[in-house]
């Protein structure tokens, strides 16, 4: 199956946002094993979106369209939808009701333009959306299969998951095999060739789907597992993660960012991180998760890069986690230091030689410092 996606949005065109749905549809698709034939972005423009659902049209099996399900003059994906299939919009008027009853809740004004929201093309299935006053709905169009969701992200994830007319739950019931499982392998020390080789050497002979994706200091391997996978093709997993188990640093997309932060916080009331090694670069891997804490929490963390403020041999205060990384040779070798308050005390040194050592300080080699830093202390800290 092929799956087309149409993200709507002058916001979009011009740049004002990213678009976070249409990786994140095509991440949930990849399990079932459907090919995204297209990714397209259109303004809110009702020609460009009706030659995109044409488009679509031709050559995918079904379409996930996002955006344009507000309240607003601007807002007019489904009267656009509903013009392509040749139907007219019917008001529900449980959906009016829905819409009026959850924007009373919050002490917002009811306008006669919400009630847009509740018009659909005439046979689509309403999706409810328990975040929002955008419902989405599903339709079928010749042999293409249509769902259509609100733009803003949490509200698409409600929409997808939430309901047993979403996508979730119809996709499953179109597998015939079960969804696929992911397994991702994080391979440093060697370059995307060399691990491509390796994987190649096993893999093509199988039915077994797979690619790469190098993003640093990471070679990413990708392998997708069917769910009817046979005992060769177990053997034949076990011989590639045996192959690159000298190369591989973290399995299926694990984040060691976030496993630290969720240790440091259950075992330190403060934690100070002396950065000599990284330029930032570690404190950029952790800022956007320290933003998903409480003020509280987040108050916990204070990162340096001064020389001054290095204080290893000085006593901790009660609570308090010291970590250090810098560099302790030219020709590639690092230092990662850990000292932690309590009872026992935590004191941990290690020297770590990186596997480029005429790229020691280049970007790629200090993101490895970074993920080999995190995985260091989370070894150290975890019980």
């Amino acid at each position: 199956m092929k799956a087309f996606i149409l993200s709507v949005g002058t916001e979009l065109t011009t740049g004002q946002i990213l678009n976070r749905n249409a990786p994140w549809i095509a991440d949930k698709l990849q399990v079932f094993g459907i090919t995204v034939a297209e990714h397209r972005s259109v303004p809110d423009d009702r020609a460009l979106i009706l030659q995109s659902l044409r488009s679509a049209q031709e050559y995918a099996d079904i379409l996930f369209v996002t955006g344009g399900l507000g309240p607003t003059s601007d807002d007019f994906t489904s009267e656009v939808i509903a013009e392509w299939c040749g139907v007219e919009l019917i008001e529900q008027a449980a959906v009016w009701e829905k819409i009026r009853a959850r924007l009373q809740t919050f002490g917002v004004p009811v306008a006669e333009s919400n009630r847009q929201q509740s018009r659909f093309p005439a046979g689509a299935v309403v999706i409810p959306n328990a975040n929002g006053t955008a419902d989405g709905f599903s339709l079928i169009h010749g042999k293409l299969k249509v769902f259509v969701f609100p733009g803003p992200p949490v509200e698409l994830e409600t929409v997808w998951f939430e309901s047993t007319q979403g996508p979730a739950q119809w996709l499953t019931l179109q597998s015939v095999d079960g969804p696929r499982a992911l397994k991702s392998l994080g391979c440093i020390g060697k370059s995307e060739a060399e691990i491509g080789e390796i994987v190649d050497r096993i893999l093509q002979p199988t039915r077994l789907e797979y690619g790469f994706r190098a993003h640093a200091p990471y070679v990413e391997v990708k392998i997708w597992i069917p769910a009817d996978l046979s005992n060769s093709e177990r053997n034949t997993l076990i011989e590639v993660e045996s192959a690159l188990a000298p190369f591989v640093v973290q399995k299926d997309n694990q984040n060691f960012a976030r496993e630290w932060i969720d240790l440091v916080l259950k075992r330190f009331t403060e934690i100070e991180i002396v950065d000599h090694a990284t330029n930032g670069l570690l404190m950029a891997r952790l800022e956007p998760l320290l933003q998903t804490l409480s003020f509280e929490q987040a108050g916990k963390f204070r990162i340096s890069t001064q020389l001054a403020e290095i204080r290893r041999d000085e006593p901790l205060r009660p609570g308090c986690l010291w970590i250090g990384v810098g560099p302790e040779t030219a020709d590639g070798q690092w230092k990662f230091a850990l000292k932690g308050a309590g009872s026992p005390p935590l004191e941990v040194v290690r020297t770590q030689t990186l596997p480029y050592p005429k790229m020691a300080r280049s970007v790629r080699s200090r993101k490895l410092i970074v993920e080999l830093a995190l995985k260091m202390m989370i070894e150290a800290i975890r019980p």
